[in-house]
């Protein structure tokens, strides 16, 4: 099973200049993190995130633990799946990277 995480927001809510919605600290470990972990726990190791802006902070702290998508124009959630519906497949599950369940 793959999966994709929804991570090219603007934060534009938020008021957040610098920093990515997903890499926000919660317990001290970002957004991402929490989902990331949560992920593998349940054996998905194959996932791969949208980014668009401040994608740096992303990389950096992730590097090579998740495949990346730069949309330099947001593409929408529908717009992103259909790109990376090769890679995806059939069966795959589909998260907003700035939300903790």
């Amino acid at each position: 099973m793959k999966a994709l995480l929804l991570c090219a927001g603007r934060g534009t809510r938020l008021g957040l200049k610098k920093t990515p919605k997903v890499m926000v600290k919660v317990n001290g470990k970002p957004i991402l993190e929490h989902l990331v972990n949560h992920l593998n726990k349940h054996g998905i190791t194959e996932i791969i995130i949208n980014i668009h802006k401040d994608y740096e902070k992303i990389f950096k702290y992730f590097g090579t633990r998740l495949l990346y998508l730069y949309e330099p124009t947001l593409l929408g959630e529908r717009g992103t799946e259909k790109i990376l519906q090769g890679w995806l497949g059939d069966e795959y599950i589909v998260m907003n990277g700035d939300t903790l369940t």
